[in-house]
């Protein structure tokens, strides 16, 4: 029987009610700059955004410094190379870039078994 991937990394203690949300989403995208901030674009729109994001959000930023986020983008290249659907929510906030929310979680959506 195959085991589907499942991953959660959690950057912050719990997820607001309102934050932004994407599942089964494509990554489109990854973007790096110099501070280490990584810019992850979905292809589904992102529901629940912030004021603070862009209209229409289509994108979250990970901080790949700070505590865990080395693994958060591992497990969005990986998803991205293998275009596999992902599941990302944000934090609520848009601290890291302006217009852009942060990722708060992500995970790979479990495959299906035959």
């Amino acid at each position: 029987m195959k085991v589907g991937v499942r991953a959660l990394i959690l950057l912050m203690t719990g997820v607001p009610a309102y934050a932004g949300t994407a599942t089964g989403a494509t990554i489109t995208a990854i973007e790096a700059d110099a501070k280490g901030r990584f810019t992850i674009y979905v292809s589904n729109a992102i529901s629940g955004s912030p004021e603070c994001a862009r209209r229409p959000a289509s994108a979250f930023v990970v901080d790949g410094a700070a505590h865990g986020g080395n693994v958060v983008i591992a497990l969005l290249s990986m998803a991205y190379t293998l275009q596999k659907p992902v599941t990302v929510i944000g934090d609520d906030k848009c601290l890291l870039q302006a217009g852009i929310e942060t990722l708060a979680s992500a995970s790979t959506a479990p495959q299906s078994t035959p």
